[in-house]
């Protein structure tokens, strides 16, 4: 007698895509401020692990602008149709969730939203991530989109 329900569920591996972000995970300092001044008045953290089963990495951070100070996280994953990765971000800051996209090619670090991009150069030692946000055309510069940024791993 055969029992239908004995079949073991086929077990879905993550895409190997994912292991492009491996280079992110850790617990990150970041400082950063205006490209026109050596002051730094953005401080934050950012802490990328990777949830059970590997297919997807969570950020959880918090950033300091000043006197103001978001806390988020987000959920990032692989979109294979673009072949780069996409995430919802949950912030202190407004209650809506906000996509982003990701990518990572080499030691080119990129992350977007609908007005603005950030493009990051990781070290050759992987421990540090230089770069900084910037509006797209036809977008308004703020303090919000545009700033320098480096982040550096601390664990």
């Amino acid at each position: 007698m055969t029992d239908e329900n004995s079949q073991q569920p086929e077990i879905i591996q993550p895409h190997p895509a994912l292991k492009r972000l491996d280079r992110l995970v850790g617990t990150w300092r970041m400082t950063g401020g205006s490209p026109d001044s050596d002051r730094h008045t953005i401080i934050g953290t950012a802490k990328f692990e990777w949830l059970p089963g590997g297919f997807f990495l969570q950020n959880t951070g918090e950033i300091e602008m000043g006197t103001f100070k978001l806390w988020s996280m987000e959920i990032i994953g692989y979109n294979e149709p673009n072949d780069n990765f996409i995430s919802t971000v949950y912030s202190s800051m407004e209650g809506v969730m906000r996509t982003y996209h990701w990518d990572l090619r080499g030691d080119t670090l990129t992350h977007w939203e609908e007005s603005a991009k950030y493009t990051g150069i990781i070290s050759a030692d992987g421990n540090t991530i230089t770069g900084g946000w910037r509006p797209f055309e036809g977008v308004q510069s703020n303090e919000g989109n545009t700033y320098d940024a480096i982040m550096t791993r601390v664990v």
